[in-house]
């Protein structure tokens, strides 16, 4: 790897490290604090909210990344331009959850608790998103790692004033303090960002071409579904103290995943500098990374089935069962390794239609597995069923990449 990836990648990982660990102290206190049930509710809603917020930008942070590595000279008019593109979706956007949410959750959930997460993550935590991206896409990592703390730091001490002084310790509750957090980490990261890059320069550049960044954010959304299709299954169907177990496990693993997410945040706008050049250039960088992260994902997981029973003592003994779903998750970073490098080797490929249609039907069959298993199995049928969808995307993914290799080796 190049001396930039190095640094960009230790830089990422003493970000994602800080975050790590504020992550945790602010999962556990709120895992503790809501109970399985509590937190389930905030979990179901939190993955609805995911599905969508992807859209409040649609996609434009993405196409900010591309074109910023591409050309630099004009990185405050693509700065400026996904900004006004959010601010003027948004709104649109939160209005559609809230309306969503209130039919599929109908009585099971307080429709302020979708409204405040909703603002918090489609709005506030998007303007930190577009700030990290636009220093991702310069690759000043430190920076973007500096916007993510930041906005991190804001929530944590949050969920600290939110366990020693609220009266109530609910869902609601709690979002009232994070929306609170997002706004205030929001102003710092934009203050922050201002004045390293000076004024974005507003303007309707992607909003003009709104549908060019559609692909990105219906794949995020995809992703996200695949991701959390299933805790949304798990309420209705099961309830909530299922998805609070099963959602514990499932952000213990995402938590661990951190040092191979600093190297995919370090490469990401390096694949668009590799398609310049061909596409075999673009498939061996992905291998490449492939292999170099695939001894750290094994770790992960092994360090995963040995310290499961961990959780308990850290959660409290109503999450015991999360032991057990720890160690049914445990190979999943191994498989995501695969998935996430894939996939952002077919992004840089504007390959971006595939992968989302990959992500469109693993999600399709998840859904489908879930509505079988779940009755079965409850979450341990919607861990079989995100098992199956995950190496479905990974093989489907490097499937399409050797096609596309051997295409391209032919003309």
């Amino acid at each position: 790897m190049s001396r930039i990836v190095i640094f960009n990648t230790i830089y990422a990982q003493g970000s994602q490290l800080a975050m790590m660990v504020m992550q945790a102290v602010y999962f556990i206190i709120i895992a503790r604090s809501l109970s399985p049930e509590g937190y389930g509710s905030y979990l179901s809603v939190l993955a609805l909210v995911s599905f969508f917020m992807v859209f409040s930008a649609f996609g434009s942070e993405r196409l900010m990344i591309r074109d910023i590595s591409l050309n630099r000279n004009k990185f405050n008019i693509y700065w400026g331009s996904a900004l006004l593109s959010l601010f003027l979706l948004c709104l649109v956007v939160i209005f559609l959850i809230v309306i969503i949410g209130k039919y599929f959750f109908e009585n099971n959930i307080d429709i302020k608790l979708l409204l405040f997460i909703a603002i918090s993550d489609c709005l506030f935590a998007q303007i930190v998103n577009i700030h990290s991206y636009a220093f991702q896409a310069m690759q000043k990592i430190n920076y973007m790692g500096f916007c993510k703390i930041l906005l991190s730091f804001c929530r944590l001490i949050s969920v600290i004033v939110f366990l020693y002084y609220s009266s109530t310790l609910t869902a609601e509750a709690w979002a009232i303090f994070n929306l609170i957090a997002s706004f205030f980490g929001a102003l710092f990261v934009t203050i922050f960002a201002i004045k390293c890059n000076g004024l974005p320069i507003l303007n309707l550049y992607y909003f003009k071409n709104i549908f060019s960044g559609l692909s990105f954010a219906a794949t995020s959304s995809a992703v996200y579904a695949s991701n959390d299709i299933d805790k949304v299954m798990l309420s209705s169907i099961v309830g909530q103290s299922a998805v609070g177990i099963y959602g514990a496990a499932y952000k213990l693993i995402n938590i661990s995943f951190t040092p191979i997410l600093s190297l995919l945040i370090s490469t990401y706008a390096i694949f668009f500098e590799k398609s310049t050049v061909s596409i075999k250039a673009v498939f061996d960088y992905a291998f490449k990374l492939s292999i170099v992260a695939l001894p750290f994902g094994l770790i992960i997981s092994i360090s995963i089935l040995f310290f499961a029973p961990v959780v308990p003592f850290i959660l409290g003994d109503k999450y015991a069962s999360s032991v057990t779903a720890m160690r049914l998750l445990s190979f999943l970073p191994v498989i995501k390794i695969f998935q996430y490098f894939g996939g952002d080797a077919l992004t840089a490929l504007n390959m971006q239609n595939h992968r989302l249609s990959v992500v469109v039907i693993s999600t399709a069959i998840n859904v489908i597995l879930n509505f079988v298993l779940i009755p079965l199995y409850s979450w341990k049928g919607a861990i079989l069923s995100t098992l199956i969808c995950d190496l479905f995307i990974a093989l489907s993914i490097w499937t399409l990449l050797v096609f596309k290799v051997k295409k391209s080796a032919e003309v």
